[in-house]
């Protein structure tokens, strides 16, 4: 079949014969300018040179180009999207499990919160316990030893019989080695420990101003007063079995 064909160069007009479909190498007869013809399948107008037939084929390869440009874009929109969907659901699932641990981590302060203050009271309460016991056990012993003077010390009862109320040691601090003797006077040796130097002169106004108080450790202080003149002694007491003893007196 015949074809027309313009020189893309100097634009002369030839004739040239081909089959449908191939592609033909010639030359211009005019200026001598060598072209690449493709022949039409099935249209009977032919491209006029190989800058047409480039022409052609650049912008079919372009519009390729631009669809495959729209797919990738619309790939990366979408793969865009899943990366950022997959990153909220694992920021939410995150601060959830963040938030889980904050709040048990602040149940936890407040519980050793709650058990430091719950143990400071119990400290406290522990201490002002022992304070009130050994305060209790002073005033007991204070209470024992105004008793013992009311009926030991300031009265006319034979003293021997509280004897029992004191230790081995007092009772050889008064008595001596014959403590046990009968021949010694038990009532002025027991008046010489525990009395006054001036003697039971007004046993009332002794009795009235007698007055015990702890002074530090097991020892304790005795005021006797009467007609203005005040004493002291000091008492040791121990506890044996249980059992208060006075230990020592000064």
């Amino acid at each position: 079949m015949q074809y027309k064909v313009t020189c893309r160069k100097c634009s002369g007009k030839f004739k040239l014969n081909g089959n449908t479909g191939f592609k033909v190498k010639c030359t211009c007869p005019y200026c001598g300018q060598e072209l690449i013809v493709n022949f039409p399948k099935n249209d009977n107008t032919l491209p006029e040179s190989k800058e047409r037939a480039s022409q052609f084929n650049a912008a079919n390869g372009q519009g390729h180009n631009v669809k495959k440009s729209n797919g990738m874009r619309t790939l990366m929109i979408v793969l865009t999207f899943i990366l950022l969907a997959l990153i909220g659901v694992g920021a939410y699932y995150g601060w959830g499990i963040y938030s889980k641990q904050k709040s048990a981590e602040r149940r936890m302060a407040r519980k050793r919160h709650c058990d430091s203050v719950e143990n400071v009271i119990k400290a406290k309460q522990a201490k002002a316990d022992s304070l009130r016991r050994v305060a209790d056990y002073h005033t007991s012993v204070c209470r024992f030893l105004k008793n013992f003077y009311e009926k030991s010390v300031l009265t006319d009862d034979d003293p021997m019989r509280y004897r029992h109320y004191l230790t081995d040691k007092c009772l050889k601090m008064i008595f001596g080695d014959a403590s046990d003797s009968f021949d010694i006077d038990a009532s002025a040796a027991w008046w010489g420990a525990f009395g006054t130097q001036s003697g039971l002169e007004i046993r009332e106004e002794l009795l009235q101003n007698l007055e015990v108080t702890h002074k530090d450790g097991q020892w304790y202080k005795v005021r006797l007063t009467q007609d203005g003149e005040t004493e002291y002694h000091e008492i040791k007491i121990v506890v044996t079995n249980g059992k208060v003893l006075i230990d020592e007196v000064i």
